[in-house]
Order: C-alpha cells, then structure tokens, then sequence
C-alpha cells in the first residue's frame, strides 16, 4: 500500500485505531444481542443455541473474508464472539462426561466457545440426566465407533429420555453429539440422525436399507447392540443424509416404521460444525 504507515509505532497506532472502532462495535453487538435475549424470553422462547443460525452466519462471513485473514483464524474469532452472545442473553450451562480438558470438553469448547459454563459429570448417564431434569441446558456425548462401551450408554441414554434431540455434532479425535431438550432450527439442517429396533435377522434389515435406497435417501452403515431386555432383537443408531422432518421423506419413514419395533428421528442438525 502506498500510504502504508512508514514506521512500527505509525503501525501500532493504525491497529489501536481499528482495534477502538472494533471494541464500539462488539459493544454495539451485544446491545442487540441482550435485545434478542430479551425478546426470545418474552415470546416465551429459552433456547439460545441455534446451530443451523450459527453455521448459516458463518458462512456468510467466510463469503466476505478478505486476505490475509485465514478461514481458520476467522471462525475461532466468531466462535468466541457468539459465545459470548448467547452467555449474554443466558448462561449456557453445558454436561459433559468428565473430567475436565477431556475429549467430550475439549469438543464442547470447539464448538460452543470458552464462556460456556462447562459443567463435568461422572458418567454418560448423569449428562442424559442433567440436560432431561433442566439442570444443564445442554450436553456433549460421543458418537464414535470406537468407543463402543460409550455408544451403548448413548443409545440407551436415548431410549430412556425420549424427549431428548441431537441438535448438533462436533468433532475432537473423535466424533460427539449435542444433545437438548428441543430439536434443532430449521431450515439449514442437512444431517439425520435415527434410533430403530428390529429383531436380530439380516432380511429384516436389509429391506430396511432397500426402502431407503429406493426413496434414494443414503443411509450411513448403523451401530448396533442388543436392545436392553429383548432376547433376540437388536437396537440400530444410522446417520442420514439430509432433513427427514421434511415432507419429502414422510412415505420413506412410513415404510420404514413398518419393518420396526419403533424407530426415532434422533435429530436433523446441520453437519458442519461452527
């Protein structure tokens, strides 16, 4: 730049000018964001966690990212700036298998920001716990297939507190689930996740899978355990392509719910992470 400033202090003073305007701006962002606070809690609304808001923002702003601010540098800015969003309009209070700086927090931090109020639990049972009783608003769980002992605590996790959701997902090593007493916003969701019990016999699963392919809806190949006190019949968690709250899929599920003992959309959350 031809007017670029000619010495060291010339520059730190053109980044004190910028870093003033940028603190009366986030000062002017968390007026409005303590106004949409306010509003939700009027219109009787307390879910400050909207992910498929928050992925949608920020790709918005990667559209109009300049050089030389890397994409990366960018989110883990935005990241902290909704944090401190929702922490204005409410306290986000978030379980998480313990301890602390665990793969579960880690990944909760990633995703949620460092003024989340991180709250650690002994077990995966008292996460489903605290998020169904209202003490935590929301909570982190894995989903990995290697974790196979923690897949059949989240799977029952599920089939105990039924009006829990998937709301989002997020990665650290290892692949993890939030989980809240709402389902996620839509429009903007793109990813499924289902719960289904079928009795222990490749036909029946295998004309699951043949209704799906034949509404051309990919589903992802299931975990599986045993389903708790049934002899014989097995639980299934699948991944999905898509929003199967839509319309589209209302015949494909049909079918499907035909071939169950049950089978529950866990959640239809975006698949990128914020």
């Amino acid at each position: 730049m031809a007017d670029a400033p000619a010495s060291l202090e010339d520059l730190r003073q053109a980044i004190l000018a910028i870093d003033t305007e940028l603190v009366a701006l986030l000062g002017r962002r968390a007026s409005l964001s303590i106004a949409v606070g306010k509003r939700k809690r009027a219109g009787g609304q307390s879910d400050i966690f909207r992910p498929s808001r928050e992925s949608a923002l920020m790709r918005q702003l990667e559209a109009i990212r300049h050089e030389p601010l890397p994409k990366e540098h960018l989110r883990a800015i935005y990241r902290e700036i909704l944090s401190s969003s929702r922490n204005l309009q409410h306290p986000q209070r978030v379980a998480f298998p313990g301890p602390k700086d665990s793969l579960a927090h880690n990944a909760g931090r990633k995703l949620l920001g460092s003024l989340a109020e991180f709250q650690p639990k002994p077990s995966l049972v008292d996460v489903f716990a605290a998020v169904a009783d209202e003490t935590c608003d929301i909570g982190i769980v894995p989903l990995a297939t290697t974790l196979q002992s923690d897949i059949g605590q989240v799977l029952d996790g599920f089939l105990r507190h039924p009006e829990l959701h998937i709301r989002a997902e997020t990665g650290c090593h290892t692949r993890f689930a939030v989980i809240g007493r709402t389902p996620a916003d839509r429009p903007g969701t793109n990813k499924s996740s289902i719960l289904f019990a079928l009795p222990d016999k490749p036909d029946r699963i295998a004309a699951l899978l043949r209704i799906f392919a034949s509404h051309a809806i990919p589903l992802c190949t299931p975990k599986s355990r045993p389903l708790p006190g049934e002899p014989g019949n097995t639980l299934f968690f699948a991944d999905i392509e898509g929003d199967m709250y839509a319309d589209a899929h209302a015949a494909a599920l049909n079918a499907a719910r035909e071939q169950c003992f049950f089978l529950r959309i866990l959640g239809s959350y975006p698949s990128d992470s914020v």
